[in-house]
């Protein structure tokens, strides 16, 4: 609050929402090229996980979600903004 304005606007425009969207994009650009440079290497072997297998890893998580919701104030509004927002992501791409 000490900051002149226009100090404060320099580091509001550099932050928040611009700056979470521009870390993402460079994170999800991170990824890509680690997994393209695996794919190219013979002693490397990348499996997506079959959507018959999805449900058994989300069975074997679950108790550990349900114990974080139950152990953090307001766990549930949290995860359920959570999901809203990674939904909500999903879409932008």
């Amino acid at each position: 609050d000490g900051l002149p304005a226009y100090a404060r606007e320099a580091i509001l425009s550099a932050s928040g929402i611009k700056l979470s969207q521009a870390l993402g994009r460079a994170g999800d650009g991170m990824i890509r090229f680690t997994r393209g440079r695996l794919k190219k290497n013979p002693k490397q072997k990348i499996i997506d996980l079959p959507e018959s297998q999805k449900a058994p890893w989300r069975a074997a998580v679950n108790p550990i979600v349900d114990r974080w919701v139950k152990s953090t104030p307001n766990g549930a509004a949290i995860l359920a903004a959570y999901r809203q927002e990674l939904e909500a992501a999903k879409k932008v791409d």
